[in-house]
């Protein structure tokens, strides 16, 4: 990964940003920095945030709450695009070509509408558009 570069955080990479269980190594820590210096711009999906959610709500837990609006709406450099009807019929495009499921195919979709060229995700599993490079965010390397 390189600055410059227009990435698509899957909710996957977002959720092991926010929790980092593990100590992030050399490289994660250096495109969190870019992120939050604007060498990297970054955009994901509402419906990340919706997916994002989701296990801090069920814990009742206002802090991750709270941890989850900063990081995907407070961001400077994190830009969240809606799931408008736009994304809906290029994700029903996609899953009618690649067969991935519809989560996959919305973001996807909003990563194309955005121009991406990394699609970072730790979902080994999903198929990306040969113009796309996924990188999982366990293996980032920093240029």
């Amino acid at each position: 990964m390189r600055d410059g570069d227009q990435v698509y955080l899957d909710s996957n990479t977002v959720i092991t940003i926010l929790e980092h269980k593990a100590p992030l190594n050399d490289a994660q820590k250096r495109f969190i920095d870019a992120l939050e210096t604007g060498r990297i711009s970054a955009v994901s999906s509402e419906f990340t945030l919706a997916e994002c959610l989701v296990k801090p709500m069920r814990e009742n837990s206002k802090e991750d709450v709270d941890a989850v609006l900063q990081f995907l709406e407070n961001q400077e450099h994190v830009e969240l695009l809606p799931v408008g009807r736009d994304i809906l019929v290029k994700a029903a495009q996609i899953r009618a070509v690649v067969r991935v499921k519809m989560p996959d195919a919305i973001h996807l979709a909003t990563a194309a509408a955005a121009q991406c060229n990394i699609f970072l995700s730790d979902d080994k599993g999903i198929r990306v558009p040969p113009n796309v490079a996924r990188i999982g965010f366990a293996d980032l390397t920093f240029d």
